[in-house]
């Protein structure tokens, strides 16, 4: 018995251990889920060049505070306290300094000039160090003794931020956490600008810019809506790696459409080319279509991310879609089945990989596990990190927490002569046309 005891104690002290942020005492950016217990907050507001501003950031971005075109508003999480579970592990990121950097870093600073004009900085509460008047400067404490693709180990009980660093530009990872590069771009005073760091490389990236400096920006979004592919940069831009809890897809096996950004981790794919109609083809397809394989008149090769494993973290939650069968439908989902009559002439037919549970011969019946049991415009929960897709059960898609959706679809021209395309039971949106041959379904693209 108290063998037993001893051991439950140990493992909640190992428990408690690893949800203990390193000893010391340091900042961090503010997500919008909030601080650490026991930590404390603070807020630093930028006014930032007025004449023709052009503050830009990431979307998404998750740093508590605001932001606009001539301002921003950055707030922190602080440790004040230096006790702590371990020290810093080895890496490739940086942190905000308060009192001394940790053991393994070296201490870092960036100089924001800000508006000289009106200046109306403002500032509250607790504070990186550094000096926060008409300017701001911010110092931080920076390592580079390890490498961002060997995880390393921090508490997973937060969502959290650090920041990247110019050695490497990438986010460092982390044991048990998705990790999102976001960015901030400060448009500085334009006359005369004073904008600096430290020397070395193992600064806070990208750091400072200057007029010469010229970027691409897959998605740049300005506070007045305005979407770039290039723009000639000067001031101050920063990496927001941050951190979210992994998420589980929902127990038990199935497949969904792969997308073009590939499919979850750990999943397997497959790949089913149609031979369709080849007189007169008329495939056709949404524009845009973000299914991965290709896609032609007389043809198409149609790609699957297959979930083999049954683990998982829930049950998949009410709602109005469908998803593949792979051996068993999870729980609350209803079978059916749609039949493509492909090409009768020279069929070239093709199968590879893991596919969805069906049949695969000269034709195609590809086994769904659909449910209609809520409200298409009540959003469910399913993990935000990867793009995927659903199919619709009726002519709108479901809508789900924290991504966005888009209804495509693609039109499969199937044999004309004698068609025997057919459905059964529960079935993706539309299936069989109402002619009584040839297929469409509703892929619901959530990104």
């Amino acid at each position: 018995m108290a063998a037993c005891i001893y051991f439950l104690l140990m493992l909640m002290l190992c428990h408690s251990y690893a949800q203990t942020w390193p000893s010391g005492t340091y900042g961090l950016p503010k997500p919008l889920t909030g601080c650490p217990s026991g930590w404390v907050d603070g807020r630093r507001g930028h006014d930032t060049e007025d004449t023709n501003p052009i503050n830009m950031w990431s979307v998404p971005i998750n740093l508590a505070g605001y932001q606009g075109r001539s301002n921003m508003e950055h707030q922190f999480c602080m440790k004040t306290f230096t006790s702590g579970s371990s020290s810093w592990p080895a890496g490739e990121y940086c942190i905000y300094k308060y009192g001394s950097c940790p053991s393994g870093f070296q201490e870092k600073f960036i100089l924001w000039d800000d508006e000289d004009t009106d200046n109306m900085n403002t500032k509250s509460g607790t504070l990186p160090d550094g000096i926060y008047d008409n300017n701001s400067l911010y110092k931080f404490c920076c390592r580079n003794d390890g490498d961002t693709w060997q995880a390393i180990s921090l508490p997973t009980g937060n969502n959290f931020y650090l920041f990247a660093i110019k050695a490497g530009s990438t986010c460092q990872r982390v044991i048990g956490m998705d990790v999102t590069s976001e960015w901030f771009h400060w448009d500085n005073e334009d006359y005369m600008n004073a904008d600096g760091e430290s020397s070395g490389s193992n600064t806070p990236y990208p750091g400072a810019f200057d007029n010469s400096i010229s970027e691409p920006f897959s998605t740049i979004f300005l506070a007045y809506g305005i979407m770039l592919s290039c723009i000639s940069l000067s001031g101050i831009r920063l990496i927001f790696c941050y951190y979210q809890l992994k998420s589980a897809w929902p127990s038990g096996t199935y497949g969904l459409p792969k997308p073009l950004t590939g499919c979850p981790a750990g999943w397997v794919e497959g790949r089913r080319r149609h031979d369709t109609e080849d007189t007169h083809p008329l495939n056709l397809w949404s524009d845009p279509l973000h299914l991965a394989g290709y896609q032609q008149s007389s043809s198409m090769e149609h790609e699957f991310c297959m979930k083999t494993s049954t683990s998982g973290s829930s049950r998949w939650p009410a709602g109005d879609y469908c998803i593949y069968k792979k051996w068993a439908c999870p729980s609350g989902f209803q079978e059916g089945y749609i039949y493509w009559d492909d090409e009768d002439s020279s069929n070239i037919n093709t199968q590879s990989g893991t596919l969805p549970d069906g049949e695969y011969t000269n034709d195609t019946k590809y086994k769904f596990c659909c449910r209609d049991d809520g409200v298409v415009s009540q959003a469910i929960n399913l993990p935000t990190t990867d793009n995927f897709y659903l199919f619709a059960v009726g002519d709108t898609c479901q809508q789900v927490a924290g991504k966005t959706v888009v209804s495509e679809w693609f039109y499969w021209d199937n044999e004309d002569s004698s068609n025997a395309d057919i459905q059964f039971g529960e079935h993706p949106y539309l299936g069989v046309t109402a002619r009584g041959e040839n297929i469409k379904l509703t892929f619901c693209y959530y990104n």
